[in-house]
């Protein structure tokens, strides 16, 4: 895939605050509520590695201040430890580098120097929980054991590196009361940034197609209009309500 950036489609000025790139397309794990995977052979797609550093040293050259890397998953594979070497080595200067993590990951052979390029390289971790509840999790088809996790958070605090946790609300199974106990849970293991975001359908995911089975209602949100999910078997539109609430306070500190 041609990069829009080196093409000149995207333009990079001295300075900008934000740019978007991805490394690899593509995930290994079955969420089911995701549209990252690719549907024919669940295969990861890895760029090629010299775009990226090309993309990589033009942000440098204009001092870009923040790099979300939107790969839905970007620890896993062969070049991700490679990719952050690079950015190591081209020493960017105050700029924050966001990347889509998986916590249990950290444990491989691979965390330890995952851990100290983070540190080097300025990067912010986001962490995709979702639930801690298992009843909800086998229902997406994203089940974070809590005993892996506290050990994973404990080493962030250690090395001091910058790292949030994603929640949802509007799961199947999900309550308020399952939904707040996920919150206080993820308090208890230290974390202090807890970013929550409803639940929304997107066509050709599993959950999408199992809607009818556990009940789920949209209704049209935002600006946009986006169908959002907001009542389901286990939750009426009021525990919805109360969860948006919710997440709202949660969202003033992200």
């Amino acid at each position: 895939i041609a990069s829009p950036y080196l093409q000149g489609v995207i333009k990079i000025r001295e300075g900008q605050q934000m740019v978007r790139m991805v490394t690899k397309r593509g995930c290994k794990f079955g969420c089911k509520y995701c549209a990252h995977r690719d549907l024919v052979d669940k295969s990861v797609h890895t760029h090629n590695l010299s775009t990226t550093f090309e993309e990589l040293s033009l942000f440098r050259t204009n001092n870009v201040k923040r790099v979300n890397i939107l790969d839905p998953l970007f620890n896993y594979g062969d070049t991700y430890i490679t990719v952050l070497e690079e950015i190591e080595r081209l020493n960017f200067c105050n700029t924050t580098f966001t990347l889509q993590t998986r916590p249990e990951l950290i444990n491989s052979n691979e965390g330890k120097r995952f851990l100290e390029l983070a540190k080097k390289t300025n990067s912010h971790l986001e962490f995709g929980i979702q639930t801690i509840h298992r009843n909800e999790a086998e229902a997406i088809g994203r089940y974070s054991r809590i005993e892996s996790l506290k050990p994973v958070f404990d080493q962030l605090n250690r090395y001091e590196i910058s790292y949030e946790a994603s929640i949802i609300y509007g799961l199947p199974n999900q309550t308020f009361s399952s939904f707040t106990s996920t919150i206080e849970t993820l308090q208890t293991l230290g974390l202090k940034k807890i970013c929550a975001y409803p639940l929304m359908l997107l066509k050709g995911t599993e959950l999408y197609a199992q809607k009818d089975k556990w009940g789920l209602k949209e209704m049209l949100l935002g600006d946009y209009q986006i169908p959002t999910v907001c009542g389901s078997n286990s939750f009426s539109f009021d525990e919805w309500t109360r969860m948006d609430n919710l997440a709202l306070n949660l969202m003033e500190g992200c």
